[in-house]
């Protein structure tokens, strides 16, 4: 069967067509330029129904293709620095962030840099003393997802002149949240800001 009459005969779309696609795609039995113009004719459909199926095709697609999945559905890193600036400014509105010991913007993690994590980048305010709290958003690996990881911890100690005291070095507390939990881990962030002393508006 070519594949636009593969398309063709899906165009009645319901829950066991969509399973069936879902399998066929977890499987490799569709070819690259299959997934991305099956992705493109999905577009019609109910989101609500086909959003598995397209899910799918993207982490598909990102594991086996990234390249055809950044043309696809953007760089996955870009999405990842929107959602921490629009943090960053958010709780901008509440806290000095500029009085931060450090750039005070969304920045590539050195897990990332290093090859130890898939993506993450990160925002934070760093104290005197090197006290500071952050907050990451972090994918593992392509089969991964992305989660929030909002830290309070004790860095560069000889940068700072800290001397540790009764917070000792390195990380002190550490909370994940999932993804749907923006809310959450904002409200974590900002407890950990306060715990650091970073000046409110």
């Amino acid at each position: 069967m070519r594949f636009y009459e593969f398309v063709f005969e899906y165009k009645s779309a319901n829950q066991k067509k969509i399973d069936d696609l879902i399998n066929k795609v977890k499987t490799g039995t569709l070819s690259t330029k299959d997934l991305v113009s099956l992705d493109n004719n999905l577009k019609d459909y109910d989101p609500n129904l086909v959003k598995p199926l397209r899910d799918e095709i993207k982490k598909y697609l990102r594991k086996n293709a990234p390249r055809s999945a950044g043309k696809v559905f953007g760089r996955k890193g870009y999405e990842v620095i929107a959602v921490l600036q629009d943090i960053h400014d958010q709780v901008s509105q509440k806290y000095d962030l500029s009085k931060s010991k450090n750039e005070n913007k969304v920045k590539p993690h050195g897990n990332m840099i290093s090859g130890q994590v898939k993506i993450q980048y990160f925002i934070n305010f760093v104290a005197p003393g090197g006290l500071h709290a952050g907050l990451s958003l972090v994918q593992k690996d392509y089969d991964s997802e992305l989660m929030f990881d909002v830290y309070l911890g004790l860095i560069n100690k000889r940068e700072y002149g800290a001397s540790g005291g009764e917070y000792g070095t390195g990380e002190m507390e550490r909370k994940y949240f999932n993804y749907n939990e923006k809310a959450q881990a904002i409200r974590q962030w900002e407890k950990f800001l306060d715990e650091v002393g970073a000046p409110k508006k």
